[in-house]
């Protein structure tokens, strides 16, 4: 290989070695936790985000509020379909105790066939009152509401359940109502299960640490990027705008 800009050469190669020494140190347990454990940088700020994504994904309040609203004098008589045969079990119970009639009719091409009656406020109440509890990452006590079923199959039933009474709902003209059992899967049950055991944090209250993670990234990228064009210049492979062809 022939440098023919040695001062290109040698800062690219500096550039590179530190790049390389710095990715290495991602991966090492160099940051102290609590309890005395050590945590390597990439889990880090890996944790520090989904506490900032689980912060500003809490919509439960908002979604009780609608189910109170909207739901508080509805009452459903349908037929859903669920996949898992153990979960439409499940469903039954759980429909049964909060004082629905449910019932596991037979298994078609679609699935499992549950029927069910019963109040509507009560069911979506109850789904998002387990998500609350899981959103806090108290799962034990979704746990020992549930006869000790463990907190996420409670959580999945509840997601199979309630997103197969939509199309039903809506099928028998209860469109507002199967709005509110949609916000209540994807703004209560989901966030709740997606980010069960996250700590829960305020873009407010890390502003110091965002701002250093994201000039991090944008630098240590942009680093990487100065490394290869210095060495790549320094052993003369350089990009120059090509001549402008005239015509005879």
């Amino acid at each position: 290989m022939i440098i023919r800009d040695k001062s290109k050469f040698i800062k690219g190669a500096t550039l590179l070695v530190s790049f390389m020494a710095i990715f290495v140190s991602l991966f090492m347990p160099i940051i102290p936790m609590d309890g005395g454990k050590y945590e390597n940088p990439l889990n880090f700020a890996d944790d520090f985000f989904n506490k900032l994504s689980k912060g500003s994904s809490y919509f439960i309040p908002n979604v009780i509020e609608r189910v109170n609203a909207g739901l508080s004098n509805t009452n459903i008589d349908l037929t859903i379909h669920m996949k898992n045969e153990d979960r439409a079990n499940l469903a039954v119970k759980m429909l049964n105790e909060l004082g629905a009639t449910a019932l596991l009719k037979d298994k078609d091409e679609k699935g499992f066939v549950v029927s069910i009656t019963g109040s509507l406020h009560k069911i979506a109440l109850a789904a998002t009152t387990d998500s609350e509890d899981l959103f806090q990452n108290n799962g034990k006590a979704v746990s020992q509401r549930w006869n000790g079923v463990d907190h996420t199959t409670i959580s999945r039933t509840w997601h199979e359940m309630l997103s197969g009474m939509i199309r039903p709902m809506q099928a028998q003209k209860l469109v507002a109502e199967a709005q509110v059992i949609d916000a209540v899967v994807r703004r209560a049950i989901e966030p709740a299960h997606n980010f069960f055991d996250i700590p829960s944090g305020r873009v407010a209250d890390n502003i110091p640490m965002l701002v250093f993670l994201l000039v991090f990234y944008v630098v240590y990228t942009m680093w990487y990027g100065f490394a290869i064009f210095d060495l790549f210049e320094g052993v003369g492979l350089t990009m120059k705008k090509a001549a402008v062809k005239q015509e005879v």
